[in-house]
């Protein structure tokens, strides 16, 4: 009877192919947990940042006390450069200064008004004649005093700071009408001066 060798196969070699494949698995399963990690740390994120706040001057615009309607309606009319003028150059000035003059009023407390009390009343007196007279230099003087009364009262209320100084360039202008040259020569003064005053208004709180 022959004899049959049987060889016994070795088992090292699945065992490795065993381990192999376990590494691989452990492998694959980090590299999937990381990226499962990354995607939802993204999409997370933007949920955990904070709320930007709002700046710090919005809360003072909100409550900063509005302009008077008199104010209002003198920076329509006459506080920027009108497109056209309704009558004559004399009507259009007594009308703005008498507006003006209610601007001024309505933005001045009860402390303060006093002290300019006289050259309001001399503003409005100074108006009235302006609006009444034909004589072409009378209403050139008229206009004169009233913006002379005007940037006093102005230069009253802000006695001293930067709104001393604008109210410093009223008078400048006012010094500068002529009362020997008809308004019709000079209608950029005085368009300069009621746009400059409109711009003391807006310096000036409500109830000054």
């Amino acid at each position: 009877m022959a004899d049959i060798d049987i060889e016994r196969r070795s088992s090292h070699g699945l065992l490795w192919s065993i381990l192999g494949l376990a590494a691989l698995g452990l492998l694959l399963f980090w590299l999937l947990r990381g990226s499962h990690r990354e995607r939802v740390s993204m999409v997370e994120a933007p949920a955990t940042e904070p709320v930007p706040t709002a700046p710090a001057n919005v809360e003072r615009t909100s409550t900063a006390p509005a302009a008077s309607a008199a104010v209002q309606q003198y920076q329509r009319q006459c506080g920027q450069a009108p497109t056209s003028i309704t009558g004559t150059e004399s009507q259009y000035t007594a009308r703005c200064l008498g507006l003006l003059t209610s601007a001024i009023e309505s933005s001045t407390g009860t402390t303060q008004i006093g002290s300019i009390r006289s050259h309001l009343d001399g503003v409005r007196s100074a108006a009235t004649q302006l609006g009444t007279t034909t004589d072409l230099n009378a209403q050139s003087k008229h206009t004169k005093e009233a913006f002379e009364k005007i940037a006093g009262a102005f230069e009253t209320l802000n006695p001293t700071g930067t709104n001393r100084e604008v109210a410093g360039q009223l008078s400048g202008i006012a010094s500068s009408m002529s009362a020997d040259q008809p308004l019709s020569a000079q209608g950029e003064k005085i368009q300069q001066f009621f746009s400059q005053a409109g711009g003391m208004l807006d310096l000036m709180p409500v109830g000054l």
